[in-house]
């Protein structure tokens, strides 16, 4: 609770979060590890769902109308784009899971 409350000051006072902060009042606080276990988790979910709906097609919307799925969680949004042009630092890299060796790395068996 005391970090959560600290978040709430440091964003709604921060003048007064920096001053108790420098004084020791907020004892426990970890600053520098910020809670992204939520995050991740939900999108690594994310992930497999779109892995899951890619192997097993089961949406309305065809799957060239998602290629690019993403998230804004401090505006609580999901968003996502159809296909268009390979990234250009990516596209002399499409398909190369294709060849072999795998990825054209003899290291990988």
């Amino acid at each position: 609770m005391d970090q959560v409350e600290a978040e709430g000051m440091r964003r709604t006072k921060p003048d007064l979060y920096q001053r108790q902060r420098g004084e020791g009042y907020l004892r426990g606080v970890q600053e520098d590890r910020p809670a992204v276990i939520t995050i991740n988790g939900t999108f690594a979910s994310l992930a497999v769902q779109e892995l899951l709906a890619r192997l097993h097609p089961y949406r309305n919307r065809p799957n060239s109308q998602l290629a690019y799925i993403g998230g804004n969680f401090t505006e609580v949004q999901l968003h996502t784009e159809p296909e268009g042009e390979p990234c250009n630092v990516f596209k002399t890299h499409v398909g190369r899971g294709d060849m072999t060796p795998l990825l054209n790395m003899p290291g990988i068996l």
